[in-house]
């Protein structure tokens, strides 16, 4: 059975930032910046590490296109990181438990902390039933890209 580590963190920008719409880029490049994995640029639809959005006060955050998504500094904004174990390798999914405490963001600098880790297995669905999958923040469903070759 897969087993996957949930990671959240609490990233608290140094001062406001303009950040990207899809605010998982910003928890990605977050991350990234300290923690490289052989993976992250390959051409693979399925990656080992998935990111969520920022999330203030409860609540994702993400642009419209309209307004830029601004990162007040001083508060704290949370995240968090899926990582399949299985293709990850243990080794280096505890490595993310140690986050660096200061990361650089678009030309500034950041707090970030671990707040919360946890390993989780998928729960195991019988077949033939039918699931309601409830989303949080706007999701676009499309079938995986089939690889560049």
């Amino acid at each position: 059975m897969r087993r996957f580590l949930k990671a959240g963190y609490d990233l608290t920008p140094d001062h406001d930032l303009v950040a990207q719409a899809l605010t998982s880029r910003v928890a990605k490049q977050a991350v990234l910046r300290w923690f490289p994995y052989p993976q992250a640029g390959g051409r693979e639809p399925e990656k080992p590490l998935k990111f969520s959005f920022l999330h203030r006060g409860g609540k994702a955050l993400w642009g419209d296109g309209e307004e830029p998504v601004v990162l007040k500094g001083g508060e704290k904004y949370r995240f968090y990181v899926l990582a399949d174990l299985e293709r990850l390798g243990d080794d280096a999914a505890m490595r993310l438990l140690e986050p660096p405490g200061r990361v650089q963001l678009y030309g500034s600098y950041a707090s970030l902390e671990l707040a919360e880790a946890r390993i989780e297995a998928p729960a195991e669905e019988p077949l033939g039933k039918y699931l309601t999958v409830k989303f949080h923040t706007p999701t676009l469903l499309q079938y995986p890209k089939a690889p560049k070759g």
